[in-house]
């Protein structure tokens, strides 16, 4: 038997608050001394009992500890070290869950105090706010002459900052110049809540808080529980949530605003950090450090599935670092200070301080590692100014919506009126929107910019706030691949060599980018969520901006990053899910057949695309506006009608969810299978079909994510999909009727499954 003998001895002593330390201490020192006579337990009887041989091996050492230590602060004739191991390690076996030891140094008249925990248990932060608290009390007791004299309950553990806001809390005394302020202030908390609730146009961000209180008074530490347990259900309620509130959260990320909403949910967020992402699936979970930037998209997941449970793992980065756009992390990720992540790349695990990681290879910086911190932080102005543009954005949507309603006669039908609100509202946007980015953001010049200049939120933050808020429109409206898109660029700035030949999906994505650095070449085709990235954030903190040139006949998949000093050359397809940055070599000669490039980041295959056929162009193009036209008219009609089930018949709206299987069926296998032949469809079958699947997948979907209905509908789309399947979203699975899903399957909410035919 090899092991080790721990003599302990249960004791118990009633605590009387009343007393003062000093007795307090005396009373423990004789109580310790009595229980030694308790304390022996012959080593013959421990062997005899265990039938163990006589020759046992046995060590008994006894060690007294007499070193210098470095002085933090001396607190009379008491000194104090910061928490770690006596060997100045950070990290060490612990014996036990906890363990607090105190050494006297003779030599120096010095004391050391360490606390030796176990990280299975308790996390960094626990025990530094343990010290802090156990510093305060020693404080209290050697620094003051009658501290020791003080009876014990009177000793204060609070921290500096809880007695500020005990203090604030307690300050009650207030003076009320007219009535209305003195009976708000007789008011219950919840009265308040609810009245200021109440006040606010968008009180889903507040819903958010409340519920997770409500649903998780303990928090959300590292939770693991069964799947379609209480505890996932709650979980999957929050994110639900948040899935809901992105829309309007997106006006505030990338400010101090988004910071403290996220403190509010529990995440840990440091100073002048800035976070682009609303991808975020549990922010209780979210610790990051000091003057760290977070691009857009960036996905921070802390939910991972297994056979039977889920377990939602902490997500903590340290100090200046940068995390480039569509990044993932994933499956519990800690980062030291100043790592490089750069865009579309997959992180899980520990990565040291000075780590460069570029998709799946990863290098260390030891220059960097050593430079000093980044400066993120914003002057009062501009944070005002932040404030200011989001709350004129806010306003724009309210105008919009408070002046149709004031327009109308109040004798027309409710379910007239109220399809013609939705409509002002979801197509008023695009005007202000062509309007703020042409006259008030303007064009943008190639450089390097300090990410807390005035040019940067002039011209990149600004751009960005008012493309999120306004650009979708374009989109929920007109519909993809549209011919106004090219020439809407062309007003705004792009050099587009001919508009009529350039097919591009969702315009809104190429409106975040500064139109007049935009190149795009005749016959190039961009397709669904190609992501341009106006920016990318270098190792000394500063955003880098250049131009992009989309060659002639090049062709984008689904989900590219394109980054800035993108150089894509003549009849290159760039595969789905590929980044493009301007350290990928994808210029080849013009007379050569076209070159596929995929992967991240992007590399030449060995294989080559066929030659596309050229579109004719069609210069005069007199369907432009009648089909812009009959799409508003379409759009019209089918909020009419949903309009009226919601008003006058609202138990028929579930008719209008049961077919939502037959119009998506209807659009998607409308879809022509060339992007040239996009133009011979029925467009008014294909424009019906199209706004009810949007509709659909903006206010149902979000809804059905997690679920097993989102799985029941998929079944119905004719997706051959196994039984114990979980699908975190409807896009996640774009060509559904081409895909298999085996049994036991989980396929999270960012993840992409695309199939095309060959």
């Amino acid at each position: 038997m090899v092991g080790m003998f721990v003599n302990t001895i249960p004791c118990r002593l009633q605590l009387d608050p009343h007393c003062p330390f000093d007795k307090f201490v005396v009373t423990v020192q004789h109580f310790l001394i009595k229980a030694l006579a308790h304390s022996q337990l012959p080593y013959q009887q421990i062997v005899s009992s265990n039938s163990i041989a006589a020759n046992t091996l046995f060590r008994f050492e006894t060690r007294e500890e007499y070193a210098a230590s470095d002085i933090m602060s001396m607190i009379d004739n008491v000194c104090l070290s910061d928490a770690g191991s006596p060997n100045g390690d950070s990290s060490q076996v612990a014996m036990f869950d906890l363990i607090l030891t105190v050494r006297y140094d003779s030599n120096n008249k010095h004391m050391k105090i360490l606390f030796t925990y176990s990280k299975d248990l308790f996390e960094e932060c626990t025990i530094n706010t343990m010290a802090q608290r156990f510093r305060i009390l020693l404080r209290q007791l050697f620094e003051q002459n009658l501290g020791r004299q003080q009876p014990i309950f009177s000793l204060s553990l609070l921290l500096p900052n809880e007695v500020t806001l005990q203090q604030e809390l307690n300050n009650t005394q207030l003076e009320y110049h007219d009535d209305n302020e003195r009976q708000r202030a007789k008011n219950t908390i919840g009265q308040f809540f609810s009245q200021q609730a109440a006040n606010l146009s968008q009180k889903v961000a507040v819903d958010y808080v409340v519920c997770k209180r409500l649903l998780f008074p303990l928090g959300m530490s590292q939770m693991q529980d069964a799947l379609f347990s209480s505890s996932y259900y709650r979980w999957w309620f929050l994110q639900r949530l948040w899935t809901l509130n992105t829309f309007w959260l997106s006006h505030i990320s990338g400010t101090s605003f988004y910071n403290s909403y996220l403190r509010l949910c529990g995440a840990r967020i440091g100073q002048h950090t800035i976070i682009d992402t609303t991808f975020i699936d549990a922010p209780a979970l979210l610790q990051i450090a000091n003057s760290t930037y977070i691009g857009d998209e960036a996905v921070l997941s802390s939910l991972t599935y297994y056979d039977r449970t889920f377990k939602l793992h902490p997500i903590r980065i340290g100090s200046n670092c940068a995390i480039d756009c569509r990044t993932v992390l994933y499956n519990g990720v800690e980062m030291e200070e100043r790592v490089l992540v750069k865009s579309m790349s997959p992180v899980t695990g520990y990565f040291s301080s000075g780590s460069i990681v570029d998709g799946p290879l990863k290098q260390i910086d030891k220059e960097w590692s050593n430079s000093k911190n980044n400066n993120h932080a914003l002057s009062k102005p501009q944070n005002v100014f932040q404030l200011i543009s989001i709350l004129m954005m806010l306003f724009l949507h309210i105008f919009i919506v408070t002046f149709t309603c004031w327009c109308l006669p109040t004798t027309m039908p409710l379910f007239i009126r109220l399809a013609i609100i939705w409509l002002t509202w979801s197509t008023g946007r695009m005007i202000p929107c062509v309007v703020l980015l042409k006259f008030i953001v303007g064009e943008a010049q190639p450089g390097i910019y300090s990410l807390n200049s005035w040019y940067f939120l002039r011209k990149f933050w600004l751009r960005q706030l008012v493309v999120r808020s306004l650009a979708f429109s374009f989109v929920s409206n007109i519909g993809p691949y549209h011919l106004l898109f090219p020439r809407l660029l062309q007003w705004l700035g792009a050099r587009i060599d001919e508009a009529n030949d350039v097919r591009i999906s969702q315009p809104h994505f190429l409106l975040a980018f500064p139109t007049n650095l935009v190149h795009i070449e005749q016959g190039t085709t961009v397709n669904g969520f190609v992501l341009f990235i106006p920016f990318t954030v270098t190792t000394d903190g500063l955003c880098k901006v250049n131009c992009i040139r989309l060659g002639r006949n090049a062709q984008f998949g689904n989900h590219c990053t394109i980054q800035q000093g993108a150089n894509i050359a003549e009849r290159t397809l760039v595969g789905t899910m590929t980044r493009i940055n301007e350290e990928t070599n994808t210029v080849i000669d013009n007379d050569s057949p076209g070159h596929v490039v995929l992967g991240i980041p992007a590399r030449l295959m060995p294989f080559q695309r066929d030659i596309p056929i050229s579109v004719s162009a069609n210069k005069s193009s007199p369907y432009i506006y009648s089909d812009l036209a009959s799409a508003i008219c379409v759009q019209f009609l089918v909020k009419v009608i949903i309009s009226f089930l919601f008003v006058h018949a609202y138990l028929l709206l579930p008719i209008y969810f049961l077919l939502a299987e037959h119009f998506i069926s209807l659009f998607f296998f409308a879809l022509p299978r060339e992007i040239c032949l996009l133009d011979r469809i029925n467009r008014w079958r294909y424009q019906l079909s199209a706004i009810l699947t949007l509709d659909f997948y903006t206010f149902i979907a979000p809804l059905l994510g997690g679920t097993q209905w989102l799985v029941i509908l998929f079944r119905r789309l004719k997706a051959n999909i196994g039984q114990d399947v979980i699908i975190g979203e409807i896009n996640a699975i774009e060509d559904w009727k081409h895909v298999s899903l085996g049994s036991h399957v989980r396929v999270s909410a960012t993840a992409k499954v695309q199939v095309r035919d060959t």
